[in-house]
C-alpha cells in the first residue's frame, strides 16, 4: 500500500523572506499568464521563477531554473532542515458562506503504482513532456501532488491536536484569495511512526497532480536505466506528497463548466430538440431558479444549466434512462454514472455532434459566472454549467482502475508551491 516516510524539506530561509506570501504561488497548471507577472513582481524569490522560468541567454528555460535553484541554495535563500520530519498544513478558508479548515500533512511517498496508488483522471502528453524537463534539471519536486486517502481512525486529526497545534507554527500566509496557511513540523518520532505504519495498510488516491506523478515514475525509470545499482531508498523514488482525508468536512471539490464554440444556428436552434431524447428540458427559467434547481439536483439525479445568451434552461436526466445501457462504452456504471460522461456521450456527442478531444470547440472554467460573461461576450454560443464530482463517485471509479475523463474535477483550495521542497541529494 501507501509507502509514507518523512524528510528534511528545503524552505524558504526568514532571515532572508521577511514575508513569504511574497514567494509562493499556486501550482503551475492554474496559472493563467496573466498572474504570471504579478507573482513574478511580488519578490525576486518567487517560486514562480522555478515553475514557470523564462529562458535564459541560451534560450533553455529549463537551465534557467536549475541556475536560480543552485544561486538561492549557494545564497541561503532556501535552507534544507536539519532533521527530518513531517509537515502538518492547515489551510482555512471561506466557501458557500461557512468558514473551513482542512488539515494535512506533506510526506514523501515511495513511487510504486503495485503499492496502491490510485488515479483518476487521465492526463495529456504536452504538460508531462514539459515537466518531465523541468525534474531533469532541477532534480526536486517544487510542488507536492494532492493525495486522499481514508481515515476512518482520524489519523491527521488525532496528530494534529495531540502533538502539532499547540506549537507555534513554521509560517502562516494569507493568500491573494484570502485563503490562509498554517504549516508546522512534526519531529516526534514516534508521532511520525503511528502514521507511517497506518499508512502502510492504506490505499492513496491521487486527487491532483498526475502529469507530476506521472512524470516522476518516468524520471525514475530513466534513472535506473542510467544507474542499475541506484538504491531502492534513493531520494527519487519517493514524490512529495500532501496527504489529507476523503471524508473530511474540509474536502472541496469544485465543478469544471464546458464552453462550446463554432457551432451552426441550424445547431444552435435545435438543440433542446435533440436533448430532449434523454432529457427533461425547463426552458427560459430565470437565472436563480436554474441555479437553484441544479443544486438541488447534486444528490439525487444527473443535471445541468444550459445558458444561451439571455436565455437560461435547466436540463435533467429523464427518469428511467439506463445509463448503462444508452452509453456504449466498455466501461463500468460507475464511470457511466458520472455527470461529465453523461454531458460527454449524450451531450457533446449526442446532441451536437462534437468528440470531446475537439479542443478547438470547447473550453474549460471553474467560474459559472465567467463562462456566463463569455457567452455574453460572444467568446462561445453555449456553456454547460455543471454540478461538482462527489468524493463517493471518485473513490468508487479509482477503485476499479478507471480514469474520469480530464477536467473532471478541480479540487479547492489548492496546495500553495513553495512550501516545501525535496531535493534529490
Amino acid at each position: 500500500m501507501a509507502d509514507v516516510k518523512p524528510f528534511s524539506a528545503v524552505r524558504y530561509n526568514r532571515s532572508k523572506v521577511k514575508d513569504a506570501a511574497t514567494v509562493v504561488c499556486p501550482p503551475y497548471d492554474v496559472i493563467g499568464p496573466e498572474d504570471t507577472d504579478t507573482y513574478r513582481g511580488q519578490s525576486q524569490y518567487n517560486i514562480i521563477n522555478l515553475i514557470l522560468p523564462g529562458d535564459n541567454a541560451a534560450g533553455d528555460k529549463y537551465s534557467a531554473a536549475a541556475g536560480q535553484f543552485s544561486e538561492w541554495l549557494r545564497g541561503r535563500v532556501l535552507l534544507k532542515d536539519d532533521s527530518e520530519g513531517i509537515y502538518f498544513l492547515r489551510q482555512t478558508f471561506l466557501f458557500e458562506g461557512r468558514k473551513v479548515m482542512r488539515v494535512g500533512f506533506i510526506a514523501l511517498l515511495k513511487l510504486s503504482q503495485e503499492r496502491g496508488i490510485l488515479p483518476h483522471e487521465h492526463t495529456n502528453l504536452a504538460p508531462k513532456e514539459d515537466r518531465l524537463q523541468l525534474l531533469r534539471k532541477v532534480r526536486a519536486n517544487l510542488s507536492p501532488i494532492f493525495i486522499l486517502f481514508k481515515d476512518k481512525e482520524k489519523i491527521i486529526e488525532r496528530v494534529f491536536n495531540k502533538c502539532v497545534r499547540k506549537g507555534k507554527p513554521l509560517l502562516k500566509i494569507k493568500d491573494r484569495e484570502g485563503i490562509e496557511s498554517q504549516l508546522w513540523r512534526l519531529e516526534d518520532k514516534e508521532s511520525i511512526g503511528l502514521v507511517t505504519r497506518k499508512m502502510r495498510k492504506k490505499p492513496v488516491f491521487i486527487a491532483d497532480g498526475h502529469h507530476r506523478f506521472e512524470v516522476a515514475c518516468n524520471y525514475l525509470m530513466e534513472q535506473k536505466k542510467a544507474d542499475p545499482g541506484l538504491g531502492d531508498d534513493a531520494p527519487v523514488n519517493y514524490i512529495m506528497s500532501y496527504f489529507t482525508a476523503a471524508d473530511s468536512d474540509g474536502l472541496v471539490i469544485l465543478p469544471i463548466h464546458r464552453l462550446i464554440r463554432g457551432l451552426d444556428r441550424n445547431t444552435v436552434s435545435g438543440l433542446e430538440g435533440a436533448l430532449s431524447r434523454y432529457f427533461d428540458i425547463e426552458s427560459g427559467v430565470s437565472r436563480q431558479s436554474a441555479f437553484s434547481l441544479l443544486r438541488r439536483s447534486r444528490d439525487n439525479c444527473c443535471a445541468f444549466v444550459l445558458y444561451r445568451k439571455n436565455k437560461f434552461s435547466y436540463i435533467r436526466l429523464k427518469d428511467g434512462v439506463i445509463l448503462d445501457r444508452i452509453i456504449e462504452i466498455d466501461k463500468p456504471k460507475e464511470f457511466k454514472g458520472l455527470d461529465v460522461t453523461v454531458f460527454n456521450y449524450l451531450i457533446l456527442k449526442g446532441a451536437l455532434g462534437i468528440e470531446f478531444t475537439d479542443y478547438d470547440k470547447i473550453s474549460y472554467m471553474h467560474s459559472a459566472d465567467e463562462a456566463i460573461n463569455a457567452v455574453d461576450r460572444d467568446d462561445a454560443e453555449l456553456v454547460f454549467i455543471l454540478n461538482p464530482i462527489k468524493i463517493n463517485q471518485l473513490l468508487k471509479v479509482a477503485s476499479k482502475l478507471e480514469k474520469m475523463p480530464p477536467k473532471s474535477t478541480f479540487f479547492y483550495p489548492k496546495i500553495l508551491t513553495g512550501l516545501t521542497i525535496h531535493k534529490f541529494d
